[in-house]
């Protein structure tokens, strides 16, 4: 989908800006969900570090 957004916006109009706009939200979105998970795996990589910590104590 994304390779066709340059060729609507070239038509002009409201079409063609609504699905760059469409687009280009559905890869922010993309990669809010990708930065999420990174730190959801930080967290859970600190909290596994944390209780080798408390255990060695």
């Amino acid at each position: 989908m994304e390779k066709h957004v340059p060729e609507m916006a070239k038509l002009g109009g409201a079409g063609g800006v609504s699905l760059a706009v469409i687009v280009l939200l559905f890869n922010i979105q993309s990669g809010i969900n990708d930065l999420n998970k990174t730190v959801a795996d930080n967290d859970s990589r600190i909290d596994v570090i944390e209780y080798r910590l408390s255990v060695e104590k």
